[in-house]
């Protein structure tokens, strides 16, 4: 089986730090680079050399696609871990469920340990299995390393190797190119920070995302397309797959409690094209793989990065006549989260979440904020003398940096979140098409926009405070794309042209700085601004603007240099101080000025600093008047 070039990139750095002395490490890989293909090469260096190799996942389909895979790299059959699975303990390689591992105690013997799907590793089970191989290699594979509870992945893995990102596979045709149909839905949600949604948060949100919306929604925008639809739970999923029957489209549901032999067949038919769409809840986020996925359609709200991150890969995997995958979100998650191509900093190291959720505690040495994990937390009972009752303290360590975090217990409320104030609000959903080129942070901006223009009940005072807005973020913004500036028309509905709030943030601007000859304003204006954006503007400029801007960058060309420009103001002062001649003084000032720097305090400070090592009464004299005359 022959590795692709970032997969050879990738083995090699996990094969470099295994020499040196890292045994456990981090493998990180987009979703559709081939994590499986890349584990099972690593696995046949190890069979080669007669040492055993297991692999552990938590998904039955994540299973046998590792064992398959593993047959085909090495051509060795792996034994299975899983009930329901006839055993075969003399095999080399055994790929085992971590929830039977751990039932059952009885670990095989290995040299390498490969856990799939490593964000799960946390968890207890995982922690117990590693604890049984000190002596082994340990690598874990994910595409997201990533929690949302304020732990990181230190105490688990010494190094973290960062493969392809999937910008980088897009543009090498790796991974498809997408469409984003984001979704500006007010759900009614409080959004939580430190944990994804709760159950009945998400039934709530199935009733804002109705089965009739999203059928209208997957009709208006990609009909025909072979679809995977992500429901917010069973009903929810089950409905939505009926409104498609209803209207005459093939579509099917699956979820976790689906029999094997019946979520077989199911998947089958849709490989095949007997069915169009699958409506799942919970169950093809991972270890699911269809080339041929058209779109994916999520209709469920989540805070977690690593879920709406694998349920978006599943459509960008290329297939032949496949020209570009349709990611449809009808909630508010690609807003919050980003697009699956924009550049992401993975790191072992915790991360604070937010200090107002529930149930968190902040480190009073480090000041790290996170939601201790229930199997760490160590409760005392202890005497208060004040209050002359018994007290009972909780103790956990930090995860940043191990410190005790301690607490005192005063309600289950402390270790179980409490429910949380939820705003309301309609519900109101404006379909856009997010070109890729966008920007995560621009976008969160323009949003922002929006919700502070909101504000205002007069539409035409809404509408000048957008363009106000808008304007100033064209300026500050110096490298906004063209698609984003459209974005943000769109988004705060102005009514002007993509050339008209050109020329109101720019255009005018230049000829008012082009009539005042005022070069260096020229310059920071347009710095930094896309060639697309420099074009359109120069094409809008009047012909006699376009004449002055080339002359104007003439001169500057042939103009003496700052330092020469000093001296001679230096020489001519002293005639028109010794005359009295304030105008002549004014007018060379300001000459100066303008054509040295944007910052005249800066010429004076500078042109002063030159007299300071005057000796002369009469060049002190010069100094002072000038002083007076314009500070």
């Amino acid at each position: 089986m022959k590795l692709r070039d970032y997969q050879e990139i990738c083995k090699a750095k996990i094969e470099a730090n295994w020499r040196k002395g890292s045994h456990k490490q981090l493998a990180v890989m987009p979703t559709g680079a081939g994590k499986t293909v890349l584990f099972a090469a690593l696995a046949s260096e190890f069979t080669r050399k007669n040492q055993g190799v297991l692999v552990v996942a938590h998904r039955e389909e994540l299973i046998i696609q590792a064992a398959e895979k593993l047959a085909a790299a090495t051509g060795i059959i792996p034994g299975i871990i899983k009930a329901g699975y006839k055993p075969n303990v003399d095999a080399p390689i055994q790929v085992g469920s971590i929830q039977t591992l751990a039932r059952r105690k009885k670990y095989p013997e290995a040299n390498l340990i490969i856990i799939d799907e490593a964000h799960h590793a946390a968890s207890n089970s995982y922690r117990q299995l590693i604890a049984q191989y000190p002596d082994a290699q340990i690598l874990g594979v994910t595409a997201t390393p990533q929690r949302i509870d304020g732990y990181g992945f230190e105490d688990l893995f010494e190094k973290l190797v960062v493969g392809a990102t999937t910008g980088q596979l897009i543009a090498e045709g790796h991974l498809c190119k997408f469409k984003m149909i984001g979704g500006f839905a007010k759900l009614g949600l409080f959004t939580p920070k430190g944990r994804d949604f709760t159950i009945k948060e998400l039934e709530r949100a199935a009733t804002k995302i109705k089965a009739e919306d999203v059928v209208r929604c997957w009709q208006d925008y990609c009909f025909g397309k072979k679809t995977v639809v992500f429901a917010v739970n069973v009903s929810h999923s089950q409905a939505i797959a009926e409104q498609f029957q209803k209207n005459g489209i093939a579509a099917e549901h699956l979820d976790g409690e689906t029999p094997t032999g019946e979520r077989k067949a199911i998947l089958e038919r849709f490989r095949t094209g007997s069915t169009q769409i699958i409506s799942n809840c919970g169950i093809l986020t991972e270890g699911f793989d269809c080339p041929d996925i058209d779109v994916v359609q999520c209709a469920r709200p989540t805070t977690s990065i690593s879920l709406w991150l694998q349920m978006l890969g599943r459509a960008l995997r290329p297939a032949p006549g496949k020209e570009y995958a349709i990611l449809v979100d009808q909630t508010d998650n690609w807003y919050r989260l980003g697009t699956p191509d924009q550049h992401r900093h993975w790191s072992l190291k915790p991360e604070s979440v937010d200090k107002n959720s529930p149930g968190v505690r902040n480190c009073g040495y480090c000041h790290h904020v996170f939601k201790p994990m229930s199997a760490r937390i160590t409760s005392k009972m202890v005497w208060n003398p004040q209050s002359e009752t018994f007290e009972t303290l909780l103790t956990t360590p930090c995860p940043n940096c191990s410190k005790p975090v301690t607490w005192q217990l005063i309600s289950s409320s402390d270790i179980t979140p409490n429910q949380e104030k939820k705003e309301e609000f309609d519900l109101e959903v404006e379909y856009r098409e997010i070109p890729s080129e966008c920007r995560f942070e621009i976008l969160e901006q323009i949003v922002k926009i929006r919700k502070l223009g909101s504000r205002f009940k007069n539409l035409p005072n809404r509408e000048k405070k957008f363009i106000h807005s808008l304007t100033e973020l064209i300026h500050q913004q110096s490298d906004i794309q063209l698609a984003e500036i459209r974005v943000a028309l769109d988004i705060l509905e102005i009514g002007f042209s993509l050339r008209e709030i050109l020329a109101h943030a720019l255009l005018v601007p230049l000829c008012q700085l082009a009539a005042y000859n005022n070069w260096y304003q020229i310059e920071r204006l347009m710095k930094g601004r896309t060639e697309d954006i420099k074009k359109l503007i120069w094409d809008m400029l009047p012909k006699h603007y376009q004449k002055k801007i080339h002359q104007l960058k003439k001169d500057l060309a042939e103009k003496p240099t700052p330092s020469a420009i000093l001296s001679q103001v230096t020489f001519k002062v002293g005639d028109l101080v010794a005359a009295a001649a304030t105008d002549d003084l004014k007018y060379l000032w300001h000459g100066v000025v303008e054509e040295v720097s944007d910052d005249g305090s800066e010429v004076f400070v500078e042109w002063q600093s030159s007299q300071g090592t005057a000796t002369s009464s009469y060049e002190i004299h010069e100094a002072s008047y000038l002083r007076r005359l314009f500070i």
